[in-house]
């Protein structure tokens, strides 16, 4: 299925950045739900390395990773959390590319608020730490919207790369047991027949919908940025989806995809 396309290229947050500010009221009314709770801390050791870039407290991590189901956060290889100055998503590369020259931007709202390291990540023992970027110039309501969407975003990818790069077997919630790379590539199956869920993950489909396969490990990446986009929506409530109608319900028009976003986010791993 061809997918809907935004006027902004879709790593430019210029069109996401001025739908938070429209409706950052009813998007913070949602985020008390989520930001409440520190049971984290005392089940998952994690590091939170903060210095002069960071710009939210601990407890704002602890509360969005206790949004995830235990089963998502014992499976999670998020071992810290570390801190850096802005960057942004370079023009004129092919693959996308980070910058902390403002200069080199595809423009100033081309933002990267997050990524998921994978420097200590071992054979045997995957593990994945999430960089949070300064963000600076935006409103601090709108900024606090866009950390924690991100934040969620790059929780999912601690999950997404294992079972994508460290095949191992899932129990999902009806107790039927899978492999979780078989899972990914269902899940891919399934989503090509559907746009992509956000602005963002647009950037990673060819005209005709499918996923891209650019550069190494393209094709796993553009699955990858799927699923994290569909389960931040699904943990949030909120996301800035190529249908205007489902913003605030964000996957109602893709029930089967709900659905497996659902058992990916409660499976437990197999011993």
């Amino acid at each position: 299925m061809t997918p809907e396309t935004n006027s902004t290229n879709p790593l430019d947050m210029k069109e996401t950045l001025d739908w938070y500010g429209d409706n950052k009221r009813e998007i913070l009314d949602r985020l008390p739900l989520v930001l409440r709770g520190t049971g984290f801390s005392l089940i998952h050791p994690l590091s939170i390395e903060r210095n002069e870039f960071a710009q939210d407290p601990r407890e704002f991590f602890y509360t969005l990773i206790a949004r995830l189901p235990g089963a998502a956060v014992t499976r999670s290889t998020l071992k810290k959390i570390e801190f850096f100055k802005p960057h942004w998503f370079c023009r004129d590369t092919e693959v996308p590319t980070a910058t902390d020259e403002v200069s080199k931007a595809i423009s100033p709202t081309a933002i990267i608020p997050s990524k998921t390291d994978y420097s200590d990540w071992q054979k045997h023992r995957p593990a994945s730490n999430i960089w949070m970027y300064q963000i600076k110039g935006l409103d601090e309501d709108v900024r606090t919207i866009v950390h924690a969407q991100a934040f969620i975003h790059e929780l999912v990818h601690t999950l997404t790369a294992p079972a994508i790069y460290a095949d191992h077997r899932l129990r999902l919630p009806n107790n039927i047991v899978v492999s979780s790379l078989e899972f990914m590539t269902e899940f891919a199956k399934e989503a090509q027949k559907l746009p992509p869920i956000t602005h963002y993950s647009s950037g990673y489909r060819n005209p005709d919908g499918s996923f891209k396969n650019n550069g190494p490990q393209g094709y796993q990446i553009a699955i990858s940025e799927e699923m994290c986009e569909s389960a931040a929506a699904q943990l949030l409530g909120f996301a800035f989806t190529l249908n205007p109608q489902t913003r605030f319900e964000p996957l109602s028009d893709r029930l089967e995809l709900r659905k497996q976003v659902y058992q990916f986010l409660n499976a437990r791993r197999e011993k």
